[in-house]
């Protein structure tokens, strides 16, 4: 193979790995409990205890924030799409956990700077595009809400 063909594989490969990653489609599920997850304070210093799923919504813009431990994800209605489905058709979703989308976003993250080592790009969580969040309303129904997960920069 040529040199020029070789080189120019070598720098697109990270690109067709971050497409992987903003083509798959992932689902996650909001539980409503009473669980509960540890964090650290905004220091650094103390853990404390937190509300595993904390849900708040905008009543200006609608937007709908939802918290899994220190992970966001939102819910936009001008950005995003919101449907249902019946618990019958859930059972056949592959859902994720957080933490295997946070292994997803890690690896991600790697094969991006693994391969140009004098170049640093940062992976940013709202590039995984097809993120769902389902939460059950009754026993027997579902909301999909599409959404964004936010970076939280302290």
């Amino acid at each position: 193979m040529p040199l020029k063909k070789m080189c120019i594989l070598f720098f697109l490969w990270p690109l067709a790995s971050l497409g992987q990653i903003e083509n798959q489609e992932f689902n996650i599920v909001f539980y409503k409990s009473d669980s509960v997850c540890k964090t650290t304070d905004s220091g650094g210093l103390t853990t404390v205890l937190i509300e595993k799923y904390r849900k708040h919504q905008n009543t200006k813009t609608g937007i709908i924030s939802f918290y899994i431990c220190d992970e966001l994800f939102e819910y936009n209605p001008k950005l995003n799409v919101i449907d249902s489905i019946k618990s019958s058709a859930f059972k056949d979703i592959d859902v994720f956990s957080l933490g295997s989308l946070y292994k997803k976003y890690i690896e991600a993250q790697e094969a991006l700077n693994s391969y140009a080592s004098n170049t640093i790009r940062i992976l940013f969580k709202n590039e995984f595009n097809n993120i769902w969040l389902y939460e059950q309303v009754t026993t027997n129904l579902y909301i999909r809400y599409q959404v964004q997960w936010i970076e939280n920069i302290e």
